[in-house]
C-alpha cells in the first residue's frame, strides 16, 4: 500500500499511508545523523559508557509540611537559642515535630535544652489545634 497516498481508505485499519513513512524515514535519517556527529565528537567509548541513572525504586518522596517544620526547629535552637519567634513552628506542630525535638533535647547543650524544653511544652499544647 505505499504506491499511492491517494489510495488511502480510512476504513482500512492498520494501513499507513506512504507520507507518514517518507516522515518517519526523515526523521530517523536526522536522529541518527545527530547521534552519529556526537559519536564522532566524543568518541564511541564515552557514548557507549554513558547511561541513565534513574532508578524508579530509588525515588524518595518527602510531604514537605512536616519536613519544613523540623528544619525550622533545627535553625531554631541551633545557633540562636533566644526563644523567639517560634509562632511559625506552634502553628504547624506535628507528632514527628515533638519527637524530633526530643531527640535533640537528649543532645543538647544546657542553654538549648532550655529552649527545647518551653518549646515543647507550648508544642504539645498546639499540636491538636487547627493552624491559624
Amino acid at each position: 500500500y505505499l504506491e499511492d497516498e491517494d489510495m488511502f481508505d480510512g476504513g482500512r485499519e492498520g494501513v499507513v499511508p506512504h507520507s507518514s513513512i517518507v516522515a518517519e524515514s526523515d526523521l530517523r535519517s536526522k536522529v541518527e545523523a545527530a547521534l552519529d556527529g556526537l559519536h564522532a565528537e566524543l568518541g564511541e567509548d564515552f557514548c557507549e559508557s554513558v547511561q541513565p541513572q534513574f532508578d524508579g525504586k530509588k525515588v524518595r518522596t518527602y510531604d514537605s509540611y512536616w519536613n519544613w517544620v523540623v528544619q525550622d526547629a533545627i535553625a531554631f535552637v541551633g545557633p540562636s537559642t533566644s526563644g523567639k519567634g517560634n509562632k511559625h513552628l506552634t502553628n504547624r506542630a506535628t507528632p514527628e515535630l515533638i519527637e524530633t525535638l526530643k531527640y535533640m533535647q537528649s543532645t543538647a547543650t544546657t542553654e538549648q535544652e532550655k529552649t527545647i524544653s518551653l518549646l515543647l511544652d507550648e508544642l504539645h499544647s498546639w499540636v491538636n489545634k487547627v493552624p491559624v
